[in-house]
């Protein structure tokens, strides 16, 4: 009930803000942390490249869910294309670094 009273949202909108908030946090913490390992010089600094594309895919998702009023379900599906993509875009980069950073 604490979502209805305050926000005066449906409890779906709530579960969407709150889902979006935590994917956000989660996709910026990991950022801060390859930045502070590159940083050490304890891993690659492409890792950074790599998580800031992650931390993008959800402003991407913001910005049309938000801004731009895209329908939840399209959102949503594009939000999980540009997700995995970046993963895949992630685990590209990762193994390159790996190597160079092995090799050099």
């Amino acid at each position: 009930m604490c979502w209805k009273e305050p926000l005066h949202v449906p409890f779906w909108t709530a579960v969407e803000w709150c889902l979006v908030a935590g994917v956000s946090i989660y996709a910026t913490l990991m950022l801060v942390a390859a930045v502070m390992l590159a940083l050490a010089r304890l891993q690659p600094a492409a890792f950074v490249v790599a998580h800031l594309g992650r931390l993008a895919t959800v402003g991407v998702y913001a910005a049309l869910r938000y801004v731009h009023g895209l329908g939840f379900i399209r959102s949503a599906a594009t939000l999980a294309v540009l997700y995995v993509v970046a993963g895949l875009l992630v685990r590209r980069i990762e193994r390159r670094a790996r190597r160079r950073w092995m090799a050099g």
